[in-house]
């Protein structure tokens, strides 16, 4: 498992003190101190595939765009279509170099005068750094919220039981305002599950209503690994194209131009790349950063690692040629080259 420990003292989230009332135990996650388990990492994993559970995700980070350029300034740096976004709606996107590698991924959502920008806390800050050298005489202003705004995400095949609301969005990245506990909360259509955002000082009165059995990271990694849920800095670095990792659904082939769109309308003519992201399901222990071997050659190197509960053994997900990316194929895996099969994602 991934876990990121930072040498300044960690974060708390807002619901730090509810979450410790309710059985969290904590770890260290890219500087924030977040829910690590429950107690029994298991049952929490359970929960998301057969149930319905909450995972605090608050410790996400969070900018606010405002500013009258917005739409026509950030639809110019990022892969997806925002220039047309209305208020209520979102999309998934990635933010390119010129070469098309990928720099960040984001959620972006439109508001009647701002844009919500939603990624992974330690992409943040060097996303706006990045951003900002591209303003020059441009009307946007970028904020750092993340501390502003909480944000919960319940997942599972009952999540719309365990919200018991009658207004959801039906439309991926699309949401709507409801009141939870006598909050405002904003619910957001996941492709998996739901997203709420609420206001920071809100969200544990939101969690005791909602009264739902709750996920920490242990169990939502084995989750997110078995699902194919690649993530930015541990199995997409800097020089790996969108493709490579089945990012493809932040792109979009119809808008006009941004950073990186030559490369993508190249890749996108030519019809692949030349590896992909796959599962290793192992005999013995699979660790990140184990190099994959097919034939004593090597052939690639495991991102991320678990101990799968769907397939009872150990499991993780890396990058091969597309030759070898083919469900079933057999290599080798690690220093004591464990057998493993090539899976495809998610399992």
């Amino acid at each position: 498992m991934v876990a990121a420990v930072s040498e300044l003292d960690p974060m708390k989230i807002s619901t730090y003190e509810w979450q410790q009332s309710h059985g969290a135990r904590f770890e260290d996650f890219f500087g924030w101190e977040i829910p690590s388990d429950y107690g029994n990492f298991e049952e929490e994993y359970r929960a998301i595939r057969n149930s319905a559970g909450i995972r605090d995700v608050s410790f996400f980070g969070k900018i606010r765009m405002s500013g009258k350029d917005r739409q026509r300034f950030l639809n110019g740096m990022i892969s997806n279509e925002v220039k047309s976004l209305q208020p209520g709606n979102g999309v998934w996107a990635l933010f390119l170099d010129i070469k098309g590698h990928v720099q960040a991924d984001m959620k972006v959502y439109a508001f009647t005068d701002h844009f919500l920008i939603v990624t992974q806390p330690y992409v943040a800050d060097r996303l706006v750094k990045a951003l900002d050298r591209y303003i020059i005489s441009e009307n946007v202003q970028m904020t750092d919220v993340t501390e502003q705004l909480a944000m919960l995400q319940v997942l599972g095949p009952n999540s719309e039981a365990l919200l018991r609301s009658a207004s959801l969005p039906d439309k991926p990245y699309s949401f709507a305002t409801t009141t939870i506990a006598n909050r405002q909360v904003e619910i957001i259509r996941l492709t998996v599950g739901y997203a709420l955002l609420m206001n920071a000082v809100d969200a544990s009165a939101v969690l005791s209503e909602l009264n739902g059995p709750l996920i920490g990271r242990k169990a939502f990694e084995i989750y997110r690994v078995e699902s194919g849920l690649a993530l930015l800095d541990i199995d997409v670095e800097e020089t790996n194209f969108p493709q490579e990792s089945r990012w493809d659904g932040a792109l979009n082939f119809q808008k006009g131009c941004y950073l990186g769109q030559e490369v993508m309308a190249r890749i996108d003519a030519q019809g692949h790349v030349n590896k992909f992201l796959v599962g290793f399901a192992g005999e013995s222990s699979i660790q990140r950063g184990d190099k994959i071997y097919k034939d004593e050659k090597e052939v690639g190197k495991i991102t991320s690692a678990v101990h799968s509960l769907k397939l009872n053994q150990p499991f993780g997900m890396g990058y091969v040629r597309r030759e070898l990316a083919n469900e079933g194929e057999m290599v080798t895996v690690g220093e004591n080259r464990t057998t493993a099969i090539v899976k495809k994602l998610p399992i």
